[in-house]
């Protein structure tokens, strides 16, 4: 009896050793590690020392890598005086992953030969997005653009963004709505006392926290011990298991489920509400407000295995709200001639991480999306002050 209870206690000993070396292989992308108390005070203080706008948006990019406006510094740009257009989004706006002059932004600038401000912020959510623009009263570019990456619907209903990406955290600011007005939440307002409860009951200081760690399929999953049952269960977020795959056959991203018009989320309304209520600050600002649906490797793939964008219901619903959204997915799917999902030709523009189907454009793909892009406004006559 003893040697079988001995026999027992080594072999849960070691699947719990083996669950333990796998947890570690995990990225912290694919599951919930809260911030140390190290983090979460260098958090509150890197807040704390923000300008206004950086308090009211969350973050901003270095200040460094910013021209006097606030915008993106591309060298040169100051040699196109005529203020044609202003760019707000995250960081397929901002070109992440390319150097300043290689971002779609200034290439746009260079085909239109007037000046294009490029106001997005890595990490930002289209509510952020809105939210600077508003902020800024001194944009007086004739058309303003709020570029909505499809992904980007997960942000909208979220206050830390490592509860999505990455670990640690990055509290930020968001909308609600209630009967049909847009409500502001502030970024939660943390002390460095408040650590403890921030990581034992997250939902306290985070009441309109849609992926709260462990609450959805759609929520990241904590892991710790007994990691032999952590690990496993970990496959259960939504975002791990859909991209296995959709890497392995294709399917749909992991978010799509969020673009339908009856999630618990309400992410799909709320969207649309922060897209409408840019388009009518634009309209009082004197500028015309347009809004650009930006697809991902993902989507453009999941087009053409299905023939079905997963975000046409927003397309559909900014349109009936007057809106004017233009969907990039299908100018760039034709400007490739693309028929099949052929994933690495797909990579080659839109995948800096082809491996997982993922990251930014490419090189290749900003240069695509700003041939594109100047297509369009010079049919829609934007460019003119």
């Amino acid at each position: 009896m003893v040697v079988r209870i001995l026999a027992v206690g080594v072999v849960l000993v070691s699947l719990e050793l083996l669950a333990f070396g796998a947890s570690q292989l995990l990225s912290d992308d694919l599951y919930y590690r809260p911030p140390t108390e190290a983090e979460f005070a260098r958090a509150v203080a890197a807040w704390e020392a923000l300008p206004a706008e950086g308090r009211a948006l969350g973050w901003l990019p270095p200040a460094e890598a910013l021209d006097e406006t606030g915008a993106r510094r591309v060298s040169g740009s100051e040699k196109l005086a005529t203020r044609c257009l202003s760019l707000y989004g995250d960081s397929f706006t901002w070109g992440a992953e390319v150097d300043a002059a290689s971002a779609w932004g200034a290439l746009l600038a260079r085909r239109l030969g007037c000046r294009v401000a490029n106001f997005g912020v890595v990490g930002f959510g289209t509510d952020q997005a809105m939210l600077r623009h508003r902020l800024r009263a001194d944009d007086e570019a004739p058309s303003a653009v709020l570029v909505h990456v499809v992904e980007n619907i997960v942000r909208n209903v979220n206050q830390d963004r490592t509860f999505i990406y990455g670990a640690g955290i990055e509290p930020k600011p968001r909308f609600v709505l209630d009967g049909g007005a847009l409500v502001p939440i502030p970024r939660p307002a943390l002390r460095d006392g408040d650590h403890r409860r921030y990581v034992d009951a997250p939902e306290t200081l985070l009441e309109h926290e849609y992926f709260l760690p462990g609450s959805s399929p759609l929520a990241k999953r904590r892991i710790g011990f007994p990691f032999a049952w952590h690990v496993p269960a970990s496959f259960g977020y939504r975002r791990l298991s859909r991209g296995l795959v959709n890497v392995a056959i294709g399917g749909p991203p992991w978010y799509a489920e969020l673009y339908d018009r009856n999630h618990d989320s309400g992410a799909l309304a709320l969207t649309a509400a922060l897209l409408e209520a840019f388009a009518a600050d634009a309209e009082e600002r004197g500028q015309r407000g347009v809004v650009l649906l930006v697809p991902t490797a993902r989507e453009v793939l999941h087009f053409l295995e299905s023939g079905h964008w997963v975000q046409q219901p927003l397309r559909e619903m900014l349109e009936e709200r007057a809106v004017e959204v233009h969907d990039l997915g299908p100018r760039l799917v034709e400007a490739l001639a693309l028929e099949s999902p052929d994933a690495a030709r797909v990579c080659a523009y839109f995948c800096t991480r082809p491996r997982i189907r993922g990251g930014h454009y490419t090189r290749a793909g900003n240069e695509l999306l700003a041939e594109v892009a100047s297509e369009l406004f010079r049919a829609l006559g934007s460019t003119r002050p």
